[in-house]
């Protein structure tokens, strides 16, 4: 059948195993990269649509909205937010004048390189505080995980794998 049911003890939740404590803790380490915003930063949502507008302008807001994985109401908000604070223009495509397009103005290129200088010094300082065997295998495993979800629908799907003890 299947397999037997995983219980806790009170106050405890059951072992989840090696995906969800990976997971559990890329999480962890997402929330400590971009921390609580202070008022003059922009919520994680904010600025995962201006790093994909940085990445894809001139771009449609529909087309951002597809890429981050939101609807049409709420990228409204975000676009709204990042013109706000100065960061996002719009223009009109030349193509099709009932088309905006999403670009960063000025402001908004520096604000995306000084965040992800940020982000990347935290990160850096924390990988240096491990010793050389443990940040080339971090590396290792960072990019397979990186790369094994960057592919939604693998040629094929197998039964999970042993994982080994401790990893």
């Amino acid at each position: 059948m299947g397999e037997p049911a995983v219980t806790a003890s009170p106050g405890r939740p059951a072992d989840l195993g090696v995906a969800a404590t990976v997971h559990r803790d890329l999480i962890r380490i997402n929330r400590a990269l971009r921390s609580t915003p202070r008022p003059d930063e922009l919520t994680a949502g904010c600025m995962s649509a201006l790093w994909t507008i940085a990445e894809h302008a001139p771009i449609r807001a529909t087309e951002v909205a597809e890429l981050e994985g939101v609807t049409g109401p709420t990228m409204s908000r975000l676009v709204g937010s990042l013109e706000h604070h100065g960061l996002l223009a719009r223009s009109i495509d030349r193509n099709d004048r009932r088309v905006c397009l999403l670009s960063l103005t000025p402001e908004g290129v520096d604000y995306v390189n000084h965040a992800s200088s940020k982000a990347e010094t935290l990160f850096k300082e924390a990988l240096y505080s491990l010793d050389s065997d443990d940040r080339a295998a971090a590396q290792r495993v960072f990019a397979r995980l990186a790369e094994a979800l960057s592919d939604p629908f693998p040629d094929s799907v197998a039964a999970e794998p042993e994982l080994e003890e401790g990893i």
